[in-house]
């Protein structure tokens, strides 16, 4: 829990979700991630939302923007950005976390950049879109996961209306 009470006191919390050097949180040996995203959760993010989840409840969303907006590699920052807003929605759904996100703008802003970066995403195959798991590197996983998030936890829909 060290590693999010470092990212939040020093401003940082989006190189936190990302895994940007010290903050890189490792769970399985084998990750081949920018950060183990389920790790991060489950060994920092939950433990700290116990007794801080308003501090999360207002910074996750922003960090979650600033990613977004960083046009620094973005196909790695979208991919971080669809993580963690899965595994929001899966702890939220297992009821393992009691804070709220408002993810609306969010939504709004992912989907817009999951479009306008499509061709790259496409082509982009490192991590979840490597050709052992995808066609088409990681715009396949992030749509995957977009279903899951709207139809399996009833969160948001980022979907872009042509997904495909």
């Amino acid at each position: 829990m060290k590693k999010i009470q470092t990212a939040i006191d020093r401003n940082e919390l989006p190189l936190f979700l990302k895994g940007v050097n010290d903050y890189k949180v490792i769970g399985r040996s084998d990750m081949n991630e920018p950060n183990d995203y389920l790790a991060c959760w489950e060994q920092e993010i939950i433990p700290y939302s116990k007794t801080n989840s308003e501090i999360l409840a207002k910074t996750i969303p922003s960090a979650l923007a600033i990613l977004l907006n960083d046009k620094s590699d973005i196909d790695c920052n979208i991919y971080t950005v669809v993580n963690h807003i899965f595994w929001y929605y899966y702890f939220k759904n297992k009821q393992t976390i009691s804070f709220e996100i408002s993810l609306n703008e969010i939504s709004r802003q992912l989907k817009e950049t999951l479009l306008s970066n499509k061709q790259n995403l496409r082509t982009d195959k490192r991590w979840g879109g490597a050709e052992w798991n995808s066609e088409s590197g990681l715009w396949e996983p992030i749509i995957r996961v977009a279903v899951a998030i709207k139809d399996q936890y009833q969160g948001i829909d980022f979907m872009p209306e042509n997904g495909k």
